[in-house]
């Protein structure tokens, strides 16, 4: 099974670079990279469910061997002590920051 298409990966990088145009030796180096990323992250996320008495791959042992193996962390998402997942949400703007936001807009208006 295939992380992606071709067309996808081309799709993809149209999006980064609307100009960009990847040589079709590069793309297959592309996608042949994102299999083994895809598969060696399954297979390491199935170890480590495995080894914490799970019977089912769960988005903690993703997460957990997104950020151990290749230092990626998935932002927004945590994992509690106690298994629960949670979402981070964001503090709003302090009235400081908006005050100085404001006056900044008046500044540059003018």
């Amino acid at each position: 099974m295939e992380a992606m298409s071709l067309q996808q990966l081309r799709e993809l990088a149209k999006q980064v670079d609307p100009t960009v145009e990847i040589d079709d030796d590069v793309a297959n180096l592309l996608l042949d990279l994102a299999d083994q990323f895809v598969e060696e992250v399954t297979t390491v996320s199935c170890q480590l469910a495995k080894h914490r008495g799970g019977d089912k791959l769960e988005p903690r042992d993703l997460k957990l061997c997104l950020e151990k193996n290749w230092d990626i962390r998935v932002p927004g998402y945590v994992v509690l002590n106690d298994g629960a997942k949670g979402v981070v949400k964001r503090p709003g703007p302090t009235d400081t920051h908006k005050q100085r936001a404001e006056k900044i807009r008046k500044t540059t208006a003018n």
